[in-house]
C-alpha cells in the first residue's frame, strides 16, 4: 500500500469528514466569541473615554469655582451678602415689603406680620 492510497483513503472516509467539521465548527465559535470579546472591549473603551471627558470637563468647572472664590471681590461679596458687612463710610440699607406688596405677591399675612387669634385662622382655613 502506497502512501498516497493511504491519504486517498483518510481523505476520503466519512470519520475524517466528521473531524473536519467538528474542527470548523469549533474555530468559528472561538472567531465568534473572539470577535464578541473585542467589541465589547471597544464599547467599554469609548465608555471610559466619555466619562474621562465629563471628568475632565467637571474638574475644570471646580478649579475655575475654587479660582474665583479666592479672589478678594468674590470674598467681599459674600461677606456683604451673608453677613451684612460693609467698608467704612458706607451704610447697609434693608428695603421691607409693604403690605400691599405682599398681598400681590401671595404672601399670606397671617403667618408673616398680622397676628390672628386661632379661631379666625381656622374659620379662613374652612371657609375660604
Amino acid at each position: 500500500m502506497t502512501k498516497s492510497s493511504f491519504l486517498k483513503r483518510v481523505i476520503s472516509s466519512k470519520t475524517f469528514s466528521y473531524v473536519l467539521i467538528l474542527l470548523l465548527i469549533f474555530g468559528l465559535v472561538s472567531l465568534g466569541r473572539e470577535i464578541t470579546y473585542r467589541l465589547s472591549l471597544k464599547k467599554e473603551l469609548v465608555r471610559k473615554e466619555v466619562r474621562i471627558q465629563t471628568l475632565e470637563a467637571e474638574n475644570q468647572e471646580l478649579i475655575d469655582e475654587l479660582l474665583k472664590r479666592k479672589t478678594e471681590y468674590y470674598k467681599e461679596k459674600q461677606a456683604r451678602l451673608k453677613f451684612g458687612l460693609s467698608k467704612p463710610g458706607e451704610e447697609v440699607v434693608v428695603i421691607l415689603e409693604d403690605d400691599d406688596e405682599r398681598e400681590s405677591s401671595g404672601v399670606n399675612n397671617n403667618y408673616f406680620g398680622k397676628k390672628n387669634s386661632n379661631i379666625k385662622l381656622w374659620v379662613e382655613y374652612f371657609f375660604k
